[in-house]
């Protein structure tokens, strides 16, 4: 009986000890870059202070669309952009904002840029690897018990990348080598959705309540809030969202609330010249835009 204990222990060892070192340099490398998309944004609220006088919230229109060199140098202060691709108001608000306002004094200003997106429901959100590295933190909690895909196994054992070793090793060599500056990619449209028409999702009743939740907490804490919806192509983002609906939603909890509502949505139309898909736009838009909402923030102030 000894012995089989000992080799039980000696075979668990040999095979578990370097999954767990090889899980643990995954990890430490993710926690390490602080200047590529997603952990950045993770790291900076959980692990950097910033302790900026200005943060911008939202998803990856948020990300995407504000700069914050610019923003700082109209209105001559230090901004943090905190935007998070691909969630709802309730994981951006879990993910970063929460832990953010932990570890920073509490920002003046937030410009929370709001999308179609903002307030859908999250069905089974989608195991994605680059939470992983998080996944035994206190805060992300509310992340994993939504993932039906994890269980007790992959927090404890070295099993949470299973199933995705070859994106691990992907993102891993993305970590090491340097990358070389790509040419913007021309208009994209083709199959952007993936056949989804949004415009009948229904909106989140829970995650409306937690967004005026939000908005009532910084107006406790003298944050001035603005709503700004980001500029969205008129033909073939409004074809799939409903956006007279969602801005409707925006504006009356902005009147409700005593909000600025900026509204930017139509100001590139349908030109292409401005966009690269539906909802993103390219760089000159991006700058051009970054120094309309900084100039009209400043008059509002």
């Amino acid at each position: 009986m000894k012995r089989f204990i000992v080799k039980t222990i000696l075979v668990a060892f040999s095979w578990l000890l370097p999954l767990y070192i090889l899980q643990a340099v995954y990890d430490h490398t993710a926690h390490r870059v602080y200047d590529r998309w997603p952990y950045n944004k993770i790291n900076i609220a959980f692990d950097k202070p910033q302790n900026a006088d200005l943060i911008v919230m939202g998803n990856s229109r948020a990300y995407g669309n504000y700069i914050p060199e610019i923003l700082d140098s109209v209105m001559n202060l230090k901004s943090c952009n905190l935007g998070l691709s691909g969630y709802s108001f309730l994981f951006n608000d879990k993910m970063v904002l929460e832990p953010y306002l932990k570890h920073n004094t509490p920002p003046r200003i937030i410009i929370q840029d709001v999308g179609p997106f903002a307030f859908f429901e999250d069905i089974n959100p989608p195991y994605r690897i680059e939470f992983l590295p998080y996944i035994n933190r206190e805060e992300f909690s509310f992340y994993i018990d939504k993932c039906p895909e994890l269980s007790v196994f992959d927090k404890y054992l070295p099993l949470k990348y299973h199933g995705q070793l070859s994106v691990c090793w992907d993102n891993f060599w993305s970590f090491v080598k340097e990358e070389g500056d790509q040419p913007e990619r021309k208009y994209y449209m083709k199959d952007y959705f993936w056949g989804e028409d949004f415009r009948q999702l229904e909106k989140d009743p829970a995650i409306l309540d937690l967004f005026v939740q939000y908005v009532r907490m910084c107006k406790a804490n003298h944050i001035k809030l603005f709503f700004v919806c980001s500029p969205t192509h008129t033909v073939d983002g409004f074809a799939h969202f409903d956006m007279k609906g969602f801005r409707k939603i925006v504006n009356d909890i902005a009147k409700n609330e005593g909000i600025p509502f900026l509204d930017y949505s139509e100001i590139y139309g349908a030109d292409t010249l401005y966009f690269i898909d539906p909802v993103h736009l390219k760089m000159h838009a991006r700058k051009d835009f970054s120094k309309r909402v900084a100039s009209d923030v400043m008059k509002r102030l």
